[in-house]
């Protein structure tokens, strides 16, 4: 009798941040056998049997560390691995905002400079940011520049 191969009809979860710390990924599918190894892209990973149907796997912060999709397989012990499962790493940008003013207090009919700074901590580049700051109605904005990106006014 040949045994049929693994196949792999869910992951748990099916995506993680980039730079995140390390999990337990559940693999949900059929024909899982003691000893079934999953594999992420192609790295075997340690690998719990749980029943015929589920596996579970340990996965490191390091395989976190790269942002994009990862193919998760199964391999049964003497041959047979199932299709790949695509696991996303997404990006994660760790935005933080200052806002600072040059006067306190501020004078009617005087000239304030606000400094905003927007760092990305990271571990991912931040890209599409859009920040919106509102100022009162009765001040008039002379300029706005960067010194990064771009900035503008509405």
């Amino acid at each position: 009798m040949v045994a049929s191969n693994p196949a792999v009809t869910g992951l748990n979860p099916a995506s993680a941040l980039g730079g995140g710390s390390g999990f337990t990924l559940t693999i949900t599918g059929s024909n899982f056998v003691p000893g079934a190894t999953v594999r992420w892209n192609g790295s075997p990973r340690s690998t719990t049997f749980v029943s015929g149907t589920q596996l579970t796997a340990t996965i490191s912060a390091a395989d976190l560390a790269t942002v994009g999709t990862v193919s998760v397989t199964v391999a049964n012990p003497g041959g047979g691995t199932s299709e790949a499962q695509p696991f996303t790493v997404s990006p994660a940008a760790d935005l933080a905002v200052g806002i600072t003013d040059s006067s306190d207090p501020r004078h009617p009919n005087k000239t304030v400079t606000y400094t905003v700074i927007v760092t990305n901590r990271g571990p991912s580049t931040a890209t599409g940011v859009l920040l919106n700051d509102t100022v009162s109605d009765d001040a008039k904005i002379l300029s706005v520049s960067a010194n990064q990106g771009t900035c503008s006014q509405t």
